[in-house]
């Protein structure tokens, strides 16, 4: 029964991060897509582009999550998450660039090398944090194996 608890409260949280990570990128895609003009005053105009954009992008994520989340098939969708993760991140690469590109038409061309280096130290800022999470994941992961083999060991001394 232990193990059907842990097995629920599993998917359950799986559920959880599932659909507020849908939700969470539904309404900033939305709010993204809604914003028209930036500089010199910050104008949203509300369109179906809007609802189109949040809707794609909290379908896209029910549907990441969905295939990266299931272990249960783990080593036979192993292709397949993999497939998702690289259309996932050329989704990201391409909305990054779409941006960008909306983004540079407002600027004045004189000052769209002080926007491109700008943007280059924000990509490196965040390419640094990224690989501190991903390296403290690492750690924490290779810690609960090592504990889980020391508990094992022990239980084996009984």
């Amino acid at each position: 029964m232990h193990t059907l608890d842990h097995s629920k409260n599993s998917r359950d949280f799986n559920r959880v991060v599932m659909w507020s990570a849908a939700l969470s990128l539904a309404v900033a895609v939305g709010f993204l897509a809604s914003i028209r003009q930036v500089n010199p005053v910050v104008k949203f105009r509300f369109s179906a582009l809007t609802v189109i954009a949040a809707l794609a992008a909290g379908i896209f994520t029910i549907g990441f999550f969905r295939v990266m989340l299931n272990r249960d098939n783990a080593v036979q969708n192993k292709s397949s998450q993999r497939r998702w993760f690289i259309l996932f991140l050329l989704a990201c690469i391409g909305a990054l660039l779409g941006s960008l590109v909306i983004a540079l038409k407002t600027v004045a061309p004189e000052k769209r090398i002080q926007f491109v280096i700008g943007l280059a130290i924000a990509i490196c800022a965040l390419s640094a944090v990224g690989f501190t999470v991903w390296k403290v994941v690492q750690f924490f992961e290779a810690n609960d194996a090592n504990n889980k083999r020391l508990q094992d060991e022990s239980e084996n001394r009984r």
